[in-house]
Order: structure tokens, then C-alpha cells, then sequence
């Protein structure tokens, strides 16, 4: 019995020890896997499932590393963790390993620093059959970065590696991609169905997209809402198929150009007509957010409704209106931002002048008088009212304050003094940007509304364009009875814009070419101007003395009333107003020199005899103007804001049109 006993706990025993050998030997084996590897001139692709091969189970993400990077290997025993480090080798990415499994990711440091860095991405658009597909365009998501594919289908765009592209034709779905680490995307679009019950403004109502039969755009408001843009036409860009935003200006505030199919007349406005609620006037003064929809009628068919100045296309803009049945609802928007100079020049500084045209000067005619004259790099301004600060240092004289020294490229015995001013910086500078918006919408089952106000603030990058515009807006509709329906919308909104001088190259092109060993002031404190050159003047000049700020007021307001009389047949009445004033101090200091007499009512600045003088801009009132029973009127009012060295001149228009009747 004894010896039973012994024998059984001798057999659990060392059935025991077999066991713990056992899974020591496989803890040891797990801790160090070793694996063989033989590859010449292969990818990392291969070498991926070569590991698969061996019964290794792999994860990676495709975005994160190049799997047709090369990859030449050749180990024996080798522990599977240097191994794969060696695959990926460059990559950029952390390598784990666990068991049989293998996980490959993205390092951190590498990711933060891709999330920053700029990438240039190219790519074909396609169709499903493999065409490509021409005029797609191609933007990166949240900002005004895009592009259009070419006969080829081909495109470029520069983006970061966190940013998305966005790809929008007409008649296929919309496609987004994630850039991540690829350089080269390619993409295949599906044609999309469900817009073909799609209701567009067809400009006498609406109209489902199944039984339209003209070529009509259509952009929703909700790409345009929350567009980190000054107006609505740098919104657009790249948003609509056939629209060509195309802007003369950048300084904010002005108005883009629209064109549709590339204009239709050399010599005339190509300019299409713009409708906002059914009244015709600019859309430079809404807000991207109170828009719910823009349709942009793009062929003849359109002269059919507005006739024949229709024949640059029509824009029609609907803004948004309440909802029924809903509670009101509170949306505020808030940017702020930072623009700056995308390139500047690189200027010589003073010194650099100096040792440039000091040499070149003394190859050339006249040398000596150029070199001491009074003049950028001449030695000859010793008075206090020199233009220009080049000048010899007398023997134990102090440099002064403000001043560098050098010595003279052309006599080292001699030492010049000077100041350094690099006018581009007057000229171009960063600005500060800011928008707030906050709107109210909702309604009952009887009346809707919506209202809004919103303002922005730029600071400009350009010398004396800062902009600013305040707007309001406001629709409201009631139903009166079950078939009458009376509607009023309104807007307001005030601009204020300081422009430059009608002639850019006299004053950014001339201010830009002065030499940096120019002052702003003689010693006497007094200004001085542009050298031998009256036109040549400094930022801080123009800032001073040329005032030409303009201030927009614009109010529109429209009363509809809406009768159906039978399903199809309606009958609408409407009532609109239009009110617009242009307020503009216009007012600038001229110089009168003897030996330089120019027309005084230019844009050109002068002194009389040393005294500076205003003239204002005077404007002829227009006259009135009948037609019917309309009566519009303009007229230019002359106004003094009660400054000696300001005028000003405001201009009020007021058109009020009629009705129409439509039945459909």
C-alpha cells in the first residue's frame, strides 16, 4: 500500500517536472525567437510575407510606411526583433514585437513632425471605366488651397501630411482622401444619382433637377458656412463648376471678378448679373453663413427671364430662412487669424548699398561729383536738411546716435556714417484678421424667422487697406391664411476701406525703390520727401497726409406676397428697395515747387513753397432721373466734417422697383 503510495506521487512528480521544463523552454523560446531571412533586391512588401511565411502575423497601416521600398537582407538565427528593424529601416516607425504577432506603427516624433511639414501631392483623376476626367476640382479641406485637373486628369496641390483633399465634379459624388505620407494619390469618382431630386432656383421659382433641361450649378450653403474668408467670392472659388472667380486685388475688401464660360465680349463687361433675394445688387457686403444656397444659370436660357444682359450668366443667391415647427436656435462664430507677406524681397541694407554702388559709381562718368554730392551714397549731406545721411565722419567727432559707420570701400583712410531703413517693411507688413457671427433662426407652425449680425476686422498687409464691415440680416414669413403667405427680408450692412492712391507703381513701386540710406525727417523735425523725385514718397507720408477712406452704407429690403390659387397656378406680389449711400473722405496734401508745377487735382503730392495745403476732390451732383412712375434718384452731396484739413463727399442712391405677377 506504502509502495502504491510512492509510486503514484513519484509519477505526478515527475510528470510535474516534465511540465514546468517544458513551459520554461517555451518562455525561453518567446523571449527570443530567432528567425532566418534571405533577400536580395526585394521590397518590403516581400519581405512582409516572407515573415507571413514563417507564421508570423503582421500589422501595419499602409499611409504610414513605402512598401515598395528596397530591401536586401541576409541573416541566420537572428532574433525577429533587429530583424524587422531592418525591414523598416528609414521608415520612420516603432516595431513591437509580442509572441507571433508584429506591430508596426507610426513614431510619435515622426507624426508631429509630418503634421507640420508642407508636401507636394500629384495624382489622376478618374472616371469608374478609367477616362480621365477633366476640370475636377481638387482642394484641401477647411481652407482656400485647390486646384483643377488638367486634359490628363492630373493635378498637384501642396498639403500637409494631416490634411484631407477634397475632389467635387459635377454629375459625380464627392471624394475625400487622407494625405498621411503619400506623395502621389490617385482616385477613381462614381457617378452620383441622387441628384437628380436635387431643388435648384431656376430664377422664376424652383425646379427638381429630374426635368431641368439648362445648365444650372448649384453650391449649398453649407460649403461655404464657416469659410475662414473676408467675402463670399473668395469663398467660391473652386466650388462651382463653370464659375471663374478670378481677383484683380487682394487688398481686402475688394470685390472678386465672376466669370461664366470664360466671358462672352472683348470689349464689354463680361460681369454676370447677381440676384440676392430676387433684388439685383452685389453680394460683397453678405456673410458666408446667412447664405443658403447659390445657383450660377449658365447658359442662354437664362435671357429668357432677365433678357439680354443675362448673356454673361446670372448668379442667384438665396439667404436662409427660418424653420417651422422649431425652437430657436443660437449660432455664434468666432475667428481669429494672422495674415502676413507670402514673399518679400531681398533688399540691400545700407551698408551693402554702399559697398555696391560706391565702386560701381567711380567706373562710371562724373564720378566724383555723384560721390561727394548730396545724393543715397554720396558723401556731400552735411546739412541738417539732407535728404540722405551719408556722410564723412570729421576726425574726433562721436558717431552719431542712430547712426552706423563704415569705412569708405573706396578710401579706407576715410570713415562714412549713415542710417539703415528698409522701407518694405512700411510697406508690407503682418496684420491681424478677426470675424464674429452670431444668428437666431426657428418659427412656429405659422411663422418662421431668421436674423444675424456679424462682423470683420482686418488690419491689412498693405499699407493703409485695412477694411472692416458690420451686417445685419433679417427674414421673417407668415401665413396669413392656408393659401397666403407674406414674406420680408432686410439687410443692412456699413463698410469702411481705406484705399491707396489710384497710381499703385507711384506709391508702393516708387516707395519701395528708396534708397535705405533715406530719413523720414531732417534734423529740424520736419518732413522730407522722395530726393529728386516728388512722386517717390514713404508709407508713413501717404499714411499722413492722403486720406481716402470710403464708407458704404447698403440697405435692401423686399415684401412678398404669395397667393396660390390652385395647385400650379400662383400668383406673387412683390415690393423691393434698394438704398444705397457712399460716404468718402477725399483729401490730400500737394506740393508746389517752382521748378515742378503739376496739376493741383491729381493724385500727386506737393508742397507750396515748403507750407503744406489741402485741395479736396470736388464731384459734379448728378441729375434726377424719370422714368414712369419710378423715380430714381442720385445725388452727390458735398459735406464738411468740421475739420480744417478734411472734406468730405457722400453719394446717396435709392431705387424702388416694382411688382410682377407669376403663374406656373
Amino acid at each position: 500500500m506504502k509502495n502504491s503510495l510512492l509510486s503514484r506521487i513519484g509519477r505526478k512528480g515527475w510528470l510535474l517536472c516534465v511540465a514546468m521544463c517544458t513551459m520554461l523552454s517555451i518562455s525561453q523560446q518567446a523571449s527570443a525567437q530567432k528567425v532566418s531571412l534571405r533577400l536580395q533586391n526585394a521590397t518590403v512588401q516581400s519581405a512582409i510575407l516572407a515573415l507571413r511565411q514563417q507564421g508570423y502575423s503582421i500589422s501595419v497601416k499602409a499611409d504610414d510606411v513605402n512598401m515598395e521600398a528596397p530591401v536586401s537582407i541576409n541573416v541566420a538565427d537572428e532574433e525577429v526583433q533587429s530583424v524587422v528593424e531592418k525591414i523598416f529601416a528609414g521608415q520612420n516607425v516603432q516595431c513591437t514585437v509580442n509572441g507571433n504577432i508584429i506591430l508596426v506603427t507610426k513614431s510619435a516624433k515622426h507624426a508631429r513632425s509630418l503634421s507640420t511639414r508642407t508636401i507636394k501631392i500629384r495624382g489622376h483623376v478618374k472616371d469608374a471605366s478609367g477616362a480621365p476626367l477633366v476640370g475636377v476640382t481638387v482642394w484641401v479641406d477647411g481652407t482656400t488651397t485647390g486646384t483643377t485637373t488638367d486634359l490628363d486628369g492630373a493635378y498637384s496641390v501642396e498639403a500637409r501630411a494631416g490634411d484631407t483633399l477634397v475632389f467635387s465634379y459635377l454629375g459625380y459624388s464627392e471624394h475625400k482622401e487622407a494625405v498621411g505620407s503619400r506623395a502621389v494619390i490617385d482616385v477613381a469618382l462614381t457617378e452620383t444619382a441622387t441628384s437628380m431630386d436635387e431643388v435648384v432656383v431656376v430664377g422664376y421659382g424652383t425646379q427638381s433637377r429630374r426635368t431641368l433641361t439648362t445648365a444650372i450649378s448649384k453650391s449649398d450653403g453649407s460649403a461655404l458656412f464657416d469659410a475662414p474668408v473676408s467675402s463670399i467670392g473668395e469663398a467660391l472659388k473652386g466650388k462651382v463648376p463653370g464659375l471663374r472667380v478670378a481677383s484683380n486685388n487682394t487688398v481686402s475688401g475688394e470685390t472678386p471678378r465672376f466669370l461664366i464660360r470664360g466671358g462672352s465680349s472683348v470689349n464689354l463687361s463680361n460681369d454676370p448679373i447677381v440676384i440676392v433675394d430676387g433684388v439685383t445688387r452685389s453680394m460683397t457686403d453678405l456673410n458666408t453663413n446667412d447664405i443658403e444656397s447659390i445657383e450660377v444659370l449658365k447658359d442662354a436660357a437664362s435671357a429668357g427671364i432677365y433678357g439680354a444682359r443675362a448673356s454673361n450668366g446670372v448668379i442667384l443667391v438665396t439667404t436662409k430662412k427660418g424653420s417651422a415647427n422649431k425652437a430657436p436656435e443660437i449660432v455664434f462664430d468666432a475667428q481669429l487669424g494672422w495674415s502676413s507677406p507670402a514673399r518679400k524681397w531681398n533688399l540691400m541694407n545700407s551698408r551693402e548699398f554702399i559697398n555696391f554702388v560706391r565702386p560701381a559709381v567711380a567706373e562710371g562718368p562724373n564720378a566724383t561729383a555723384i560721390l561727394t554730392g548730396a545724393n543715397a551714397a554720396g558723401t556731400g549731406n552735411t546739412l541738417p536738411t539732407s535728404t540722405y545721411t551719408t556722410r564723412y565722419l570729421d576726425y574726433g567727432q562721436r558717431v552719431p546716435d542712430g547712426y552706423e559707420w563704415m569705412y569708405d570701400p573706396l578710401d579706407k583712410n576715410k570713415v562714412i556714417i549713415f542710417t539703415s531703413h528698409n522701407y518694405q517693411d512700411d510697406w508690407f507688413s503682418n496684420a491681424f484678421w478677426h470675424k464674429e457671427y452670431i444668428g437666431v433662426n426657428g418659427g412656429t407652425e405659422k411663422m418662421r424667422y431668421a436674423a444675424s449680425v456679424s462682423y470683420l476686422g482686418d488690419d491689412g498687409v498693405v499699407a493703409m487697406s485695412s477694411y472692416n464691415i458690420f451686417t445685419m440680416h433679417g427674414n421673417t414669413s407668415f401665413n396669413i391664411t392656408k393659401n397666403l403667405v407674406a414674406s420680408t427680408t432686410f439687410d443692412l450692412s456699413r463698410s469702411k476701406k481705406h484705399p491707396l492712391i489710384t497710381n499703385y507703381f507711384n506709391s508702393i513701386g516708387r516707395g519701395l525703390m528708396m534708397a535705405p540710406t533715406h530719413r523720414d525727417y531732417d534734423e529740424n523735425g520736419n518732413w522730407i520727401t522722395g530726393g529728386t523725385n516728388k512722386n517717390q514718397q514713404m508709407a508713413s507720408f501717404y499714411e499722413a497726409f492722403y486720406d481716402r477712406e470710403m464708407a458704404t452704407m447698403r440697405m435692401t429690403g423686399n415684401f412678398n406676397l404669395k397667393w396660390t390659387i390652385t395647385k400650379g397656378l400662383t400668383a406673387e406680389l412683390s415690393w423691393q428697395l434698394l438704398c444705397t449711400r457712399c460716404g468718402r473722405r477725399y483729401a490730400e496734401l500737394y506740393l508746389d515747387d517752382p521748378f515742378y508745377d503739376r496739376n493741383p487735382y491729381t493724385d500727386d503730392a506737393r508742397f507750396v513753397y515748403g507750407i503744406p495745403q489741402l485741395r479736396p476732390h470736388l464731384q459734379r451732383p448728378a441729375s434726377y432721373q424719370h422714368h414712369g412712375r419710378l423715380r430714381l434718384y442720385d445725388a452727390t452731396l458735398l459735406v464738411f466734417d468740421g475739420r480744417l484739413d478734411r472734406f468730405g463727399i457722400g453719394q446717396s442712391t435709392c431705387h424702388i422697383v416694382g411688382y410682377g405677377v407669376y403663374g406656373g
